[in-house]
């Protein structure tokens, strides 16, 4: 395992989480540190149920997202490398869980590879995520409406 950064109770996996906890707690945002295990599934590769004989095979997985912030009830995954696997698990955890609004942070708006034209921020938004760029989140997911 690699290095990791204790703050204020938790112990971040990467300097990028801890910059960005330390933000939120700058601006005051209450963040909870990977609350909770979400189920999702991935359709297996070259497996055979052993009852019916069917290719079609998935397996349960669990995903733990960063960070929750309880005063705007949504959760945020930041990420550096945004990889083939990371994506497919993406969107497998919100097809399976489409009541929860998962957001994504990216540290740069990098290529998904160095042949694709497509950016981190585009492929979010073709998969319906909210996304952002830099190690905060923009005002306007936090702004409340008074209305």
């Amino acid at each position: 395992m690699g290095a990791t950064y204790n703050y204020r109770g938790d112990t971040f996996r990467s300097k990028f989480e801890l910059n960005f906890a330390k933000d939120l707690t700058e601006r005051k945002i209450k963040y909870k540190y990977e609350p909770l295990s979400l189920e999702y599934h991935l359709k297996t590769r070259l497996a055979t149920c052993r009852e019916c004989g069917s290719h079609n095979c998935w397996e349960l997985h669990h995903y733990i997202p960063d960070f929750w912030l309880p005063d705007y009830e949504f959760y945020i995954e930041t990420k550096g490398k945004f990889t083939p696997p990371m994506r497919r698990k993406m969107v497998a955890v919100k097809m399976d869980n489409r009541d929860i609004d998962l957001r994504l942070v990216f540290m740069r708006d990098n290529k998904l590879d160095k042949r694709s034209p497509t950016r981190y921020s585009s492929w979010a938004d073709k998969f319906g995520f909210r996304a952002c760029v830099g190690d905060r989140i923009p005002e306007e997911w936090i702004e409340r409406s008074t209305s």
